[in-house]
């Protein structure tokens, strides 16, 4: 009895392997356009909610985010002031892991959290950062901040117990991007996109704005988004595009006064 069970669950580990291994060879085949907003500013940066169907847009040199619904843009917040919905230095957005708006104001040192309307829902505190200007957090709430001070990353689940890394790696980042096992790092200025595991291992460096997962590589060229091998192109605009984000299986695509939310589709 105990020798079946054995077998058996062999047998489990091993197809279920095979199954995770086919599901990372997957090759993109195509995107599906979700969502196609055309703005009168330019966007900065770019956020979805896809449980609540909702984009969050930073518009670049301001202190607003956009607050587009299936029907158009319903809300906006921000600007200067002293308000709950105000902020001294907007630097960056991402989605929180219950689907809701997280805004990183600089100044403050502070991380504020909006539902999907634009009402403010809680607030937590950086005082132990220098300068934190990007951030993005993970599915169990480990928050990687990068302090532009410190000219690190730092990483914590509880903001009482943190851990440092990227200091003799890092120059200039414009962009955190954290997927489920790794955590990428876009330098405009270089044109280079740094890897790190989430434990903050550097693993290695990419040319150009490259994002990865399940080893699959995306890499945004000037007109277009393509595969590692450029055997394909995808989301061609003859504008150009100024930067994109690659979150679960979507993709944002930025670029003067655009934003598309696309769907990745597989072979």
């Amino acid at each position: 009895m105990l020798k079946k069970i054995s077998l058996l669950l062999i047998f489990v580990l091993l197809t279920g392997c095979s199954y995770l291994n086919q599901q990372a060879m997957r090759k993109i085949k195509n995107i599906r356009i979700l969502r196609s907003i055309d703005t009168s500013y330019v966007p900065h940066d770019c956020c979805y909610s896809a449980v609540h169907n909702t984009v969050f847009v930073m518009q670049e040199g301001s202190n607003i985010v956009h607050i587009y619904s299936s029907t158009g843009e319903k809300n906006m917040i921000g600007g200067l002031g002293f308000g709950k919905n105000k902020f001294s230095k907007l630097s960056d957005i991402t989605i929180s892991p219950d689907a809701n708006l997280l805004i990183l104001d600089s100044f403050e040192k502070s991380i504020k959290k909006f539902d999907w309307e634009g009402s403010l829902i809680a607030e937590i505190q950086l005082k132990e950062f220098g300068r934190p200007v990007l951030f993005d957090v993970s599915n169990d709430g480990t928050y990687f901040i990068y302090d532009e001070q410190k000219n690190e990353i730092i990483s914590t689940s509880d903001f009482k117990n943190f851990y440092n890394f990227g200091k003799f790696q890092l120059s200039e980042p414009y962009s955190l991007n954290l997927q489920r096992t790794s955590l990428q790092v876009y330098e405009r200025e270089a044109d280079k996109t740094l890897l790190f595991s989430i434990l903050g291992q550097f693993e290695r460096e990419y040319e150009g704005n490259v994002q990865m997962k399940n080893q699959q590589v995306l890499k945004l060229e000037k007109y277009y988004l393509t595969t590692s091998k450029g055997e394909r192109k995808f989301a061609i605009n003859p504008q150009g595009w100024q930067h994109f984000i690659w979150k679960d299986n979507y993709v944002y695509l930025l670029a003067k006064n655009k934003v598309i939310i696309a769907e990745l589709e597989y072979e």
